[in-house]
């Protein structure tokens, strides 16, 4: 558990900044994000949602989402209500 609150606060925020400075390794970074959430459901929803908060480009922000949907193995209705929503989002812009 503390871990999680260590991860969202700081290391999610460092991983962030190094997405926007070093795009050809962003899905690398996703890979780590992912890993770092995969144990916990609502940890990767919320890191879903962060990403619109911490990177606030749209373009960037689908292009992370993406890298992270991609390491799913299994699927779960919860998490593809996230993505079905920012997708529909992405649309509309």
């Amino acid at each position: 558990m503390e871990f999680n609150r260590f991860f969202e606060k700081h290391l999610f925020r460092s991983y962030c900044a190094l997405i926007k400075e070093c795009p050809n390794k962003r899905a690398q970074i996703c890979e780590l994000i992912y890993a770092h959430c995969q144990h916990d459901m609502q940890l990767r929803i919320r890191i879903v949602q962060g990403l619109k908060k911490h990177l606030r480009d749209d373009e960037l922000v689908y292009c992370c989402q993406a890298n992270l949907l991609q390491q799913e193995q299994n699927f779960n209705e919860q998490w593809f209500d996230v993505f079905l929503y920012y997708a529909l989002i992405g649309l509309s812009n």
